[in-house]
This record gives C-alpha cells, structure tokens and sequence, in this order.
C-alpha cells in the first residue's frame, strides 16, 4: 500500500506544478482525481492481500486450539 501512497504523492505533487503553470487549471479536480486512484489502488491492494490474511488467521487459530 506504501506503493500507492507514494504514487498518491506524486499525483499530488503533478496538480500543484500544472497549477502554478496554468493559473486556469483546476487543482482541487485533480487532487480529488489522485484521491480516486490511490483509494482505487489500497482497495485492490487489499483485495489481492485477503486471501493470505485468511490463511494466516486460520493458521493461528488451528495452532491457538492446539496449544495446551
């Protein structure tokens, strides 16, 4: 997720150089248009991740009910 915050930076940082380049362009879409992407890409990221997460869980749980 570090992967889409850094990318979120970016994108940010982008927004505020084409402001200062052209006084006519609309900052506050293109951060919100960042925000989308990067909530896009930490959703997928955990999407991808909950399988694992899962397995974990079960795997502590087995191991939790074993013990004595």
């Amino acid at each position: 997720m570090s992967q889409c915050n850094d990318t979120l930076a970016d994108a940010i940082e982008n927004c505020r150089t084409q402001a200062k380049a052209d006084p006519d362009f609309d900052k506050g879409a293109c951060v919100d248009t960042a925000q989308i992407v990067a909530f896009i890409c930490r959703d997928d990221a955990r999407e991808t991740a909950f399988p694992q997460f899962n397995q974990c869980r079960e795997t502590f749980q087995s191991c939790v009910r074993a013990c004595p």
